[in-house]
């Protein structure tokens, strides 16, 4: 179990203020604000102290049980995942399969269970039920809590033993390859577009991937951990710009409108792409030296922004830049 993993913790972090904003169930918001088993197995668990927090985190589930709205919400959920991961970092394994199991029992759609599970089997060395979990797992992803990344299996510690098994090399390719509409490429899209942009999907990861309910604006987040590159891509309709240069002067002012610090500044055309960039050698005291990059597309109607930056950035970095914007196609949908 991948002790430095603490997504579940910090969403527990928030769970009481995000319960308490709630009109729906007040009731609920303050059985979970008051709990004090709750906030101990908080405190605890976000200072690594996993055995403390087990026992609280544990009545807090008992406390809880009864309140209308609490099993299946998203701080049960919170702590269902904090309980288990406790379990497993601690070493118990057979008590967090226990606890995930129970998770999966009653919210089986919910896939950091899944996940979790399949971190718990690896930790077993149990690589056959670790790989059924994890394609389960990303089978449903779109069930996540708002903001809330997968993980990437191939950095996850649980994994470490398989990295070198062929057999769990090809499902880990079959999961990364099971929601693209083309094999080698990443795709985004929003459902109002007859396109998807894509850019080359090796070595990136996709963390982030959210979506409007209408089907008009969507945000991305991916990432080489190779190269250092991060990037983003957020698709709405083009109403504040309408062709790339206007959409890359409309970005160039409200981001130069929040980084003071701003250095380098310039705007380009890579090929037919509009682009603007700056570097940041230090964000708030602290050195980054991170370079920045927006390229600028309108397609039938829609804008979309792509924010491409990289830390402990150097001048030999830049071809990477160049070569993912030159890279982006607008392809049809299958």
């Amino acid at each position: 179990m991948q002790a430095i993993r603490l997504t579940g913790g910090l969403i527990l972090l928030m769970a009481a203020s995000l319960a308490a904003q709630s009109s729906a169930l007040p009731q609920l918001a303050e059985a979970v604000k008051s709990n004090q088993h709750l906030q101990d197995g908080l405190v605890a668990y976000s200072r690594h102290d996993y055995k403390k927090a087990i026992p609280a985190l544990k009545a807090a589930l008992e406390d809880l049980k009864d309140e209308p709205g609490f099993e299946l919400s998203r701080v049960w959920r919170a702590v269902v995942d904090n309980l288990g991961m406790a379990y497993g970092i601690s070493g118990d394994l057979e008590k967090a399969k226990v606890i995930f199991d129970y998770g999966v029992s009653k919210d089986p759609t919910y896939p950091m269970f899944h996940y979790n599970l399949a971190c718990t089997f690896a930790e077993m060395s149990d690589r056959d039920r670790a790989i059924a979990e994890l394609k389960e797992a990303f089978k449903l992803k779109s069930n996540a809590n708002p903001a809330e990344p997968m993980p990437n299996p191939a950095t996850d510690d649980s994994f470490t033993r398989f990295l070198k098994d062929k057999t769990f090399l090809a499902a880990l390719n079959e999961i990364q390859k099971a929601d693209r509409m083309f094999p080698d490429r990443l795709d985004f899209s929003v459902s109002e577009a007859p396109w998807a942009i894509t850019v080359p999907a090796e070595g990136f990861q996709v963390s982030q991937n959210r979506r409007s309910s209408d089907g008009k604006e969507a945000y991305f987040l991916f990432s080489n951990e190779k190269t250092g590159i991060t990037a983003s891509i957020y698709i709405e309709p083009a109403v504040k710009c309408t062709d790339s240069p206007s959409c890359r002067d409309f970005v160039r002012r409200a981001q130069l409108a929040q980084m003071p610090g701003a250095e380098n500044v310039s705007s380009s055309e890579i090929g037919t792409t509009s682009v603007f960039e700056y570097f940041l050698p230090s964000v708030q005291g602290i050195p980054v030296r991170q370079h920045n990059m927006f390229a600028e597309f309108v397609q039938d109607g829609f804008w979309v922004d792509l924010h491409i930056s990289k830390a402990v950035y150097n001048k030999g970095d830049r071809p990477l830049f160049e070569e993912l914007i030159r890279s982006v196609k607008f392809e049809k949908k299958p």
